[in-house]
């Protein structure tokens, strides 16, 4: 069994040797295969960052007329607070508007001598989040409809509206568009590799009817092609791995620079057995599967 498996490996290396360029072909699109796929997880856990911070930043507000007691405010939030598609909601005292309105523009003294001038401007309210676009239409259309709108001065939804559905879309394109590349480099991956495979098969005809001449078990000779396609598909899990990781040690904190929140190198080490069993998994099994089809289709014939 052990010396079946060197022959059969020894002579795998030697197809994959013969057929340099085409070997070449196949573990680029592999590689590539690889490096997107990885790329789409990665894309997933930097839209979920992204959403994470848009949802912190996001939110519709309901803003009460000058006088309203805060017995009316919470009764308008206990009934926000039974909609399924209300994530969270704050209550902002016009106080905590005015002093955080304060700190952000406290260097800024034109701003700062117009506030003196007219002294608290703003209005209690209600900040509500949702975790979808559709929540948010849902929550706006229950403000309007509340029997205690009479004490409302704005709900801003339809300033916001826009904003919120682009981000909604763009997330979600971002993922769908990623999945789908990887899914196509997949399939062409796999018509890459069967070629090389089937090239390589009729290139050893001769061979592989000597091979059967003396007694060569069909199984042999698929595992010898298996094999062929599993050195394929393993060299091109270790070099995609290497990019990977190399691209997350050295580009990782310059990532992080631009989105705070996204640590493209602790990500990776986090999911680092999850990561490298995926890639390898997708690799050698793209490789593995191409040689089935492509040695099953000639011995077949």
């Amino acid at each position: 069994m052990i010396t079946s498996l060197k022959r059969i490996f020894k002579l795998g290396w030697n197809n994959v040797s013969r057929n340099m360029g085409l070997s070449f072909v196949a573990n680029f699109v592999i590689v590539l295969t690889l490096i997107l796929v990885t790329l789409a997880f990665t894309t997933n856990e930097l839209a979920n960052v992204l959403v994470e911070d848009v949802r912190d930043r996001m939110a519709i507000s309901v803003y009460f007329k000058d006088g309203v007691d805060e017995e009316t405010i919470s009764e308008v939030k206990d009934s926000l607070s039974e909609i399924d598609e209300v994530a969270s909601i704050r209550y902002i005292s016009k106080e905590d508007a005015f002093e955080t309105f304060v700190a952000r523009y406290r260097n800024n003294p034109v701003i700062m001598a117009s506030l003196a001038e007219v002294g608290n401007p703003f209005l209690h309210s209600l900040s509500i989040k949702s975790e979808t676009s559709e929540g948010y239409e849902i929550i706006a259309g229950h403000l309007s409809e509340s029997s205690l709108r009479i004490f409302f001065e704005k709900i801003d939804y339809d300033e916001r509206k826009d904003v919120i559905k682009n981000i909604f879309e763009i997330t979600s394109t971002v993922q769908t568009t990623s999945l789908m590349i990887a899914i196509f480099l997949s399939l062409l991956s796999v018509s890459i590799v069967f070629n090389t495979v089937r090239l390589a098969i009729y290139g050893m005809k001769e061979e592989i009817k000597i091979m059967r001449l003396v007694g060569v078990s069909d199984r042999f000779i698929q595992g010898l092609f298996v094999m062929q396609g599993a050195i394929i598909g393993a060299t091109s899990f270790l070099v995609a791995f290497l990019f990977v990781f190399g691209f997350g040690l050295l580009f990782g904190a310059r990532v992080s620079n631009l989105i705070p929140g996204l640590d493209l190198f602790a990500y990776f080490k986090s999911n680092f057995i999850f990561i490298t069993l995926m890639m390898f998994l997708i690799g050698v099994g793209l490789g593995k599967i191409s040689s089935i089809i492509a040695v099953a289709k000639y011995l077949k014939d």
